[in-house]
């Protein structure tokens, strides 16, 4: 058998191409990606825009000339900075601002606007506080406390004829909502409700919900309505009850739209035999009369292909619909509804936090949306595509039906990237040209991947290849010598081993040829076009590559044993099939 010449100029070039590549991949897996996919038509794809320490969604805020505001906050836990970020219609940064510093563990941080000034809220040390800035980023006011009577756990604000109202409560051990409305006293208004969410409307008012304990298991919600006029509400009422008896519950989260309140939350169960599973459900009710009915908060485990209902409302691309029976199915972990506006018709939408398939039995956490038209689901999308966790969603929208969304990337070192992603023309003009980092995130991706996979094919290897072994050791006792490459009677025995090393291939990845999309897995952005080619022409074109290598390391040889020239084609037909569809079949991405 001839031997690979390692000095002859072609091999020493195409080592060289190798090590470029090895080195490129090497470079860019180590930085993080400037630019994630995100599948779905009419949706920008996500760009990292900033880094974050708080284990919190970055606020995020639009007005009418499709300027972005996302506020967020970097440092150790004890000693947090608060920052402003601008970013014009097409997604790119205007400024930058850090407003305080030294901020102890801040949480539930909001951003509200009232004409051209920004209002930024936060709550430190059981305390709120507050400052302002214009819309050049320049401050306004000083940082303040809010007064309130009692030490506060959770609060949320809302800006209503101009007035910024802050509605708080410590927790369900110790309840008392208190409402704060400008720059007057706070006023007790249900002395056992905690854990207030506000939504404000096109017309002005302001829908609420609060909890109230029923016991250390189960809650009231209480929906009240607040008209544009009224100082206090006009009607506050219980509406539903959650029981989470042996369980954990995440949520309610509220969201407004056409007539329609809605409720979702998740129910985690953490004793019997339910234990480790979760139920996502909803609650929708008319706003003027709170008839509603239960339904499930919850999308199909698998990935979406096919997006086909078009929007009626928001401007945020076409819908995958839900099936009737979800069968297996991913339950919201965190969710941020978002707030109505003029251009949302009657659409209600939720973003969600769910753990869906990444490929084949692997969990992935994902950022998906969720739809209601007229109190009835309408759809969703399964917006992120990525092998870590994509946690923290935060949804807005302008009048003109653009959405745009936040959302948290990894957590190593305690930091977190903070990607955007939006609806706008001009931000999916500006966002979808792929760029040299992308390039090297994919291969980088691919080659990882592929030599993760790559660890079974030994025993691929022997699986495929024991018939075909036996074949030829058959053959080989009625065969004196092995016949030349001129001889027909050599291709014969030769064929059939190869066509039982297929055989055995076929059995082992009949699913994952007609399933999986090679390079799918890293490469998301392969165009539906190409993926009925793809599943044709890499077994194919695998098949050619490991039948060229057997031809060139024994053409020079009369006559080679034929177990050589297969060992040499199973071997590399093995390795990279493997390194494709290894994953797929073994969980190993």
């Amino acid at each position: 058998m001839s031997r690979l010449k390692l000095s002859t100029p072609g091999v020493i070039l195409f080592w060289l191409v190798v090590a470029v590549v090895l080195v490129f991949a090497g470079w860019t897996a180590f930085s993080e990606p400037q630019y994630l996919y995100t599948p779905v038509d009419g949706w920008s794809r996500g760009r990292l825009v900033v880094e974050t320490t708080l284990r919190e969604p970055a606020h995020l805020l639009l007005d009418e000339a499709g300027r972005s505001y996302i506020l967020y906050a970097n440092g150790p836990q004890n000693s947090m900075s608060i920052h402003l970020l601008a970013l014009d219609a097409s997604g790119a940064e205007i400024w930058q601002r850090e407003l305080a510093g030294g901020v102890p563990e801040p949480a539930n941080i909001r951003l509200l606007r009232s004409d051209d000034t920004l209002h930024l809220l936060w709550l430190s040390e059981e305390q709120i506080f507050q400052t302002a800035v214009d819309t050049n980023g320049d401050q306004v006011a000083a940082i303040e406390p809010v007064s309130f009577p009692q030490a506060l756990t959770t609060f949320d604000a809302a800006m209503m004829a101009g007035e910024l109202q802050i509605w708080a409560s410590a927790d369900f051990s110790s309840p008392g909502l208190y409402v704060r409305r400008g720059n007057g006293e706070p006023l007790l208004l249900d002395e056992e409700g905690f854990a207030p969410q506000l939504q404000p409307d096109e017309a002005g008012a302001l829908h609420a919900i609060w909890q109230r304990p029923l016991s250390s298991r189960s809650r009231s919600i209480v929906y009240a309505l607040v008209p544009p006029a009224a100082s206090e509400p006009l009607v506050a009422a219980p509406i539903t009850e959650i029981d989470f008896s042996r369980a954990r519950l995440r949520g309610p989260w509220f969201a407004v739209a056409g007539g329609y309140g809605y409720l979702g939350w998740t129910i985690d169960f953490i004793e019997d035999l339910a234990a480790g599973q979760s139920d996502g459900q909803y609650y929708a009710f008319r706003l003027d009369g709170f008839d509603g009915e239960v339904g499930n908060l919850a999308i199909p485990y698998r990935r979406v292909r096919d997006y086909e209902l078009e929007p009626a409302g928001l401007l945020a691309g076409p819908r995958a619909a839900l099936p009737e029976r979800l069968g297996r199915r991913a339950t919201p972990l965190e969710a941020a509804p978002l707030t109505p506006g003029p251009g949302q018709g009657a659409e209600g939408m939720m973003a969600l936090r769910v753990s869906v398939e990444y490929l084949k039995s692997r969990q992935a956490s994902q950022v998906a949306l969720f739809y209601w038209e007229d109190g009835e689901p309408a759809g969703y999308q399964l917006l992120t595509f990525t092998s870590s966790a994509s946690l923290q969603p935060a949804l807005a929208q302008n009048g003109a039906g653009t959405v745009a969304l936040t959302w948290l990337e990894g957590t190593a070192g305690g930091t977190s990237q903070v990607y955007f992603a939006s609806t706008a023309p001009a931000t999916i003009a500006a966002y979808e040209k792929l760029t040299t980092q992308d390039i090297g995130y994919f291969l980088a991706e691919s080659l990882a991947g592929m030599a993760q996979s790559v660890i079974f094919a030994p025993f691929a290897f022997a699986f495929w290849s024991v018939l075909p072994f036996v074949l030829l050791l058959l053959t080989g006792i009625w065969r004196q010598q092995d016949p030349g490459w001129r001889d027909p009677a050599f291709y014969v025995p030769l064929l059939l081993a190869i066509v039982l090393f297929w055989g055995g291939k076929f059995l082992m990845l009949r699913e994952a040829w007609t399933a999986y999309v090679p390079f799918s897995a890293w490469v998301p952005v392969i165009p539906d076009s190409m993926e009925a080619l793809l599943k044709l022409a890499v077994p194919l074109g695998i098949g050619v590559v490991a039948l060229f290598c057997s031809w060139y390391f024994t053409h020079k040889r009369l006559k080679p044993p034929l177990y050589i020239i297969f060992v040499i084609y199973a071997a590399v037909d093995t390795l990279l099939t493997m390194s494709i569809y290894g994953g797929y079949l073994y969980n190993a991405f």
